[in-house]
């Protein structure tokens, strides 16, 4: 009895651990469960990106456009040029690029996005997407989202944003800059029947280029090819840039000035430039190798004139209303001097003052006294002497009808005893001016004489010398301390006259050799070229060209401080009248 209870208790016990640790199914145990742990913390740790499973696309944008100034102009291409590589360990497969702007604009056509079929682990890929404009394009900024959608969304990310800044069209403005000269006799003048070279610059001032750019060049009256095209090619011309037109040219015996008529016309056919060119005969032009313009950046909004050294005043000079057919002039340019520093500039001033006298006031040629490096025989000869009054001037002028206009540049001195002025003729020595000279007290004396016995109309003296001893080229006068001499006041006593010196009594005449030309004629020729108009009344009076010339802002004493850094006023004395009706 005792046996059989310990076996039932036996079996009791295994039946409930079978059942309640391992059920069976099926000949399976269910497994027992494990203990609770609590995990552990795991360091962080970085994937490197070759450690990547995935394609992982990688992409630069670099954009670039051809003026090289960061817009996208009106009537041009930028490129977005688009590196891109995989940097995973499977290959990208059809890959979308897409270029989006926030707002359409159908004036910008996005060329070059495509689908690029594969790209392997680790290669690299190049391609280019144009952004191109047409010319209604306007001002502003346009913002691009790009993206490049993969195939199996492994996609580029983060996305690329470039903002690009637009420009409106800006048409090309062509301009003629400049021009120069070579001629057979090698001084620098256009003379009868000589054969001259010439080059004439354009430049593009514009922020656009000008393309297929073509020049012709039309000559004037009595002015024959020697060689001219009929048509200058010059193709692109880039903002900025400046391309040469060459042409030889020759005069007949009629001529007396040279024009050459330019015409520029670019693909458009909507910004044709004309320009007219005149080199006067007996002028001292530019060597070609004188023409310099330094390429110029060109910076938005706008591109400043380019800066020149050319005879400006020499071209264009206004022609009179009417002719002034009994007027009689007297100019005189002293340049080259046996026993004083050469004048540079004084032939030149001469000449082209000589063209305004006839061409502005509207004297006749042939009533034009013109003398270049006069010697005291010919001061005598026209002005006569303290003795006779009567020279060629007197002989000139008609009697209740005549006007006079006397020029001279050269040297001026004074004599160191009396502290009168003298104009010095070019064999004269300075220091015994008061032999050889002119003094200044005969012309004005022998002047007011004319006057008086011919009834002149008026008359108008312009004296770019100075009488302090010295000039821009150096001292007049030997053994004497540097110090400028300050002569007496001498000037005109008749009715209606007006008289004109460059400089006071001990000061310099300046050269403005850019301009190769004194400053002081510089500014007279400019004044009666239409500057000195104070009014705009289409008038220029004596008092207004002395007004403009002596301007402490923009005339004469302005341009010799800021130019030579020296002091020097113009003075004028007399009545006021018309010179330019």
């Amino acid at each position: 009895m005792k046996l059989l209870l310990a076996l039932f208790i036996t079996f009791s016990m295994t039946f409930y651990c079978q059942e309640n640790v391992g059920r069976s199914t099926r000949g399976k145990l269910i497994p027992k469960p494990k203990e609770e742990v609590k995990p552990k913390e795991l360091p962080v740790t970085t994937m490197s990106t070759d450690q990547y499973y995935t394609p992982f696309l990688v992409a630069d944008l670099e954009y670039t456009e051809p003026s090289q100034n960061n817009y996208l102009d009106a009537n041009e291409t930028a490129t977005l040029i688009l590196k891109l590589k995989n940097i995973g360990k499977n290959p990208a497969e059809n890959c979308e690029l897409k270029l989006i702007p926030d707002v359409y604009d159908p004036n910008i056509q996005i060329i070059g996005l495509k689908t690029i079929p594969k790209i392997n682990p680790g290669e690299e890929l190049t391609s280019n997407i144009q952004l191109v404009a047409n010319n209604k394009i306007q001002t502003g900024k346009i913002k691009f989202t790009f993206r490049i959608i993969e195939k199996n969304g492994f996609d580029l990310e983060p996305e690329k944003v470039i903002i690009v800044p637009t420009r409106e069209f800006k048409p090309p403005q062509l301009v003629v800059v400049d021009y120069a000269i070579e001629d057979q006799n090698r001084n620098l003048k256009v003379e009868k029947r000589e054969m001259v070279d010439v080059t004439i610059r354009v430049q593009n001032q514009g922020e656009t280029s000008s393309y297929d750019t073509k020049a012709t060049l039309k000559l004037g009256d009595n002015v024959l090819p020697v060689d001219v095209k009929d048509l200058y090619d010059l193709g692109e011309i880039k903002p900025g840039e400046f391309k040469d037109i060459k042409a030889s040219i020759v005069t007949n015996t009629r001529a007396t000035e040279v024009v050459l008529n330019v015409v520029l016309d670019e693909s458009t056919n909507k910004y044709s430039v004309r320009k007219s060119i005149n080199l006067p005969f007996d002028i001292v032009q530019k060597k070609v190798d004188e023409i310099v313009i330094e390429r110029k950046d060109i910076t938005f909004p706008a591109i400043a004139d380019a800066s020149l050294s050319k005879l400006d005043i020499a071209e264009n000079i206004p022609i009179a209303k009417e002719q002034n057919r009994d007027a009689v002039a007297v100019i005189i340019g002293n340049k080259d001097y046996n026993h004083a520093p050469n004048v540079e500039f004084a032939a030149n001033d001469a000449a082209i003052v000589k063209n305004y006298v006839s061409k502005t006031l509207g004297y006749d040629q042939e009533n034009i006294i013109y003398l270049e490096n006069a010697k005291q025989s010919d001061f005598v000869s026209i002005f006569g002497n303290d003795q006779n009054y009567k020279g060629k001037l007197f002989d000139y002028v008609r009697k209740d009808l005549s006007e006079v206009f006397i020029y001279y540049s050269g040297h001026g001195a004074p004599d160191t005893d009396t502290k009168k002025g003298y104009l010095v003729p070019v064999d004269c020595d300075p220091n015994r001016v008061s032999l050889n000279g002119y003094g200044l007290a005969t012309l004005y004396t022998n002047l007011d004489k004319v006057a008086k016995e011919k009834s002149i109309k008026h008359i108008t003296v312009v004296i770019d010398a100075c009488f302090s001893g010295t000039s821009s080229g150096g001292s007049l006068l030997s053994n004497i301390s540097p110090i400028y001499i300050t002569t007496e006041n001498q000037t005109l006593t008749t009715p209606n006259a007006s008289v004109f010196t460059s400089a006071t009594g001990d000061q310099v005449s300046n050269w403005y050799a850019e301009k190769k030309q004194s400053l002081f004629t510089y500014f007279f020729l400019k004044g009666l070229k239409g500057e000195a108009d104070l009014d705009k009344n289409g008038e220029i009076t004596t008092k207004e060209l002395y007004q403009y010339t002596a301007d402490e802002v923009n005339g004469v004493p302005y341009w010799a401080r800021r130019i030579n850094q020296r002091t020097q006023t113009p003075t004028y004395w007399g009545d006021d009248f018309k010179l330019i009706k």
